[in-house]
């Protein structure tokens, strides 16, 4: 534990992880040769042992902060929603594949409502009818609104 803390600067609202990190970018620690991300191990010193297929998430989204009081338990999902909430997640058009733009899918949103078939709408935008059943059903693109 006190060789843990040693690696964590405590001068500001986070704790900084200032050891190694992994590939991206989680402060990484070893106990018996075995890694151990550093906020979970954080986690487990403040709160005591926990259910290891539940994601130890941070509240100030600073991967390298180890504060106990920034952490706290979730689930996949939980994270997941996290990441969309605060705008990380890379949907719509920020994904690298994206096709199509909010404003196409607004107008496509628009076009359902005015009852143009899939295929019509599909052919216009240059994808598939199934692309656009999951815009109409809310599978894809269901965090843009009207």
């Amino acid at each position: 534990m006190k060789r843990f803390w040693s690696k964590v600067d405590k001068t500001g609202e986070c704790w900084l992880w200032t050891a190694s990190t992994t590939y991206n970018g989680y402060g990484q620690f070893a106990i018996e040769s075995k890694p151990i991300r550093a906020h979970r191990y954080s986690y487990e010193l403040a709160n005591g042992e926990f259910d290891k297929k539940l994601y130890v998430l941070h509240k100030c989204d600073n991967r390298i902060c180890v504060r106990p009081s920034h952490l706290h338990l979730g689930t996949h999902k939980d994270n997941m929603k996290e990441m969309r909430n605060k705008g990380r997640s890379l949907v719509g058009e920020k994904h690298h594949n994206a096709k199509l733009t909010d404003e196409d899918v607004r107008a496509i949103k628009k076009q359902l409502r005015c009852r143009i078939t899939q295929r019509v709408i599909a052919d216009n935008f240059g994808v598939s009818e199934d692309r656009i059943q999951c815009i109409n059903t809310g599978k894809a693109w269901g965090h843009i609104d009207e």
